[in-house]
């Protein structure tokens, strides 16, 4: 998130799109792809794990996901 966020200020102030950001930014595309399968997971084991919790009348692990269970 930091790395697009500092590509975009970099592009954002120039006219022009480099070559260089453009590669930068299909290099973060494709990382970014490799993690988000890991992020869905996590995301999908998080609420899971609150289902769990709000069966047991325990305070559940509140995420960022819309529609999250909290």
């Amino acid at each position: 998130n930091g790395q697009f966020g500092f590509l975009l200020g970099q592009v954002e102030g120039n006219p022009v799109l480099t070559q260089g950001a453009r590669e930068r930014l299909v290099e973060l595309e494709r990382l970014w792809r490799l993690l988000r399968s890991d992020v869905d997971a996590l995301e999908t084991d998080v609420d899971q794990f609150n289902q769990l919790l709000t069966r047991l009348k325990v305070d559940v692990v509140i995420g960022k996901k819309k529609g999250a269970i909290m």
